[in-house]
């Protein structure tokens, strides 16, 4: 039997800016733009409202408000799925991703209407066509929401955010089959921000929402913007959003030890630069830090529907991951990406026990006490996370970090690791 190493739970303190009560803030914001829109509304006019597969902080809450302050302008707004291929690129799929979100149609007061066909609305400057979502098409209105944050694939000064669903989100699964095609020629922040600016100038864009949020998983901006200005803003807080992302509190480490991976996490399942590894090759170049040898994910969100897309740049997964993954959804959003080299299925373990036992015997002549780990809930939960004993010394040079347990065995329930916080 091999030993495992004992445990520290540490929390790190990140900057913390934050806004406290989200709904009265995007109603405010909304409020100053009254003015700007009031000549481009009428009475009994239709809203679509583009709603993104992410686990947003505050999500119900902000779409709830966003239907209210719609229909307080005798607008009549509903919900549409703005998400690509997720959820199985299916309308029903979509929908369900969507409540499992929490965004149902009995706590935000609209309707859900959720359908793939799609129409043509032009074509970017490098000839390619841009797709749109035709339920939002024929709306009188649209007002796209998204968090605007770094995209785990790629680099750039507009990553993942108002842009991208405005692109890929509405475009539905026939344009983000067509973008991410032409992102392997072109660049994907080339062609998020070509295919936005023709979206933003060709159609019936009323207005967009944005969000930023901190290492703690909380809004900390929330705007309403103008499409004309929605690129130069974004680039503003996606910026901001990388000052204050959070990331592992050291930069190298033997085994890095998930819990869970989600499409409500990250398009990945896993935030790559979170974690060091990206594997697109012919997208991005690899992060130099942080620098992981190792990396298993021990289970996969029910949100999620079984798309595991991702997850074949790790060493290792477990059998209750395993079990969950639905091969055709998750190779339908690989394909979509065009990012084969994600679709491998990595070594399978049978519990969490059986796994860091055999990634101990994967990083070389190193000693148990010796083996540095550290765990993590997900790659959204940073704030508080778990460290090998072996780490002790550093913490102590670290005004950044708290030690919040002291060290104590790992902990197994049916073999899999309990939970941590």
């Amino acid at each position: 039997m091999m030993t495992f190493p004992q445990m520290l739970t540490i929390r790190q303190n990140f900057e913390r800016p934050v806004i406290s009560d989200p709904a009265t803030h995007l109603a405010e914001k909304i409020d100053n733009l009254k003015d700007a829109l009031a000549s481009r509304i009428a009475p009994g006019q239709s809203v679509a409202i583009a709603c993104p597969s992410r686990g947003i902080a505050s999500y119900p809450l902000i779409i709830k408000t966003l239907v209210q302050k719609l229909k307080e302008m005798g607008l009549r707004p509903f919900l549409f799925p703005a998400m690509g291929s997720h959820g199985g690129a299916t309308a029903q799929g979509q929908k369900r991703t969507l409540e499992h979100l929490g965004i149902t149609e009995s706590y935000i007061k609209a309707p859900i209407r959720s359908s793939l066909e799609t129409v043509q609305i032009g074509t970017t400057a490098q000839g390619v066509p841009v797709m749109m979502d035709r339920l939002a098409y024929e709306a009188d209105h649209v007002v796209p929401f998204n968090r605007i944050k770094k995209h785990t694939d790629f680099e750039g000064d507009i990553e993942s955010g108002l842009m991208k669903i405005c692109v890929i989100g509405m475009g539905k699964f026939e344009g983000a089959e067509i973008y991410h095609r032409a992102m392997m020629t072109y660049g994907p922040s080339t062609i998020i921000k070509a295919g936005g600016r023709v979206v933003l100038e060709k159609t019936n864009i009323l207005f967009a929402v944005g969000s930023v949020e901190n290492g703690y998983h909380e809004t900390a901006a929330l705007e309403a913007l103008l499409p004309s200005q929605v690129e130069s803003e974004e680039k503003r807080l996606l910026a901001w959003s990388k000052a204050i992302s959070p990331g592992l509190p050291f930069d190298e480490a033997d085994i890095l030890l998930i819990d869970r991976a989600g499409k409500e996490i990250a398009g990945s399942g896993v935030d790559y630069k979170v974690v060091g590894r990206i594997g697109a090759p012919l997208f991005t170049p690899e992060p130099k830090r942080p620098s992981i040898r190792r990396i298993m994910v021990s289970d996969l969100t029910e949100a999620s529907g079984g798309n595991a897309c991702g997850l074949g740049i790790f060493d290792l997964i477990t059998s209750r991951l395993h079990n969950k993954v639905d091969r055709k959804a998750t190779d339908l959003n690989i394909i979509t990406s065009c990012l084969l080299e994600m679709g491998g299925l990595p070594c399978i373990a049978e519990n969490d026990q059986e796994g860091i036992a055999i990634l101990m015997r994967c990083i070389g002549m190193k000693k148990p006490h010796e083996i540095r780990i550290m765990r993590i809930r997900d790659t959204l939960s940073l704030d508080t996370i778990q460290v090998s004993e072996n780490f002790s010394k550093e913490l102590e040079k670290r005004p950044d970090l708290t030690l919040v347990k002291k060290p104590e065995p790992m902990r197994f329930k049916d073999g899999y690791l309990v939970p941590f916080i």
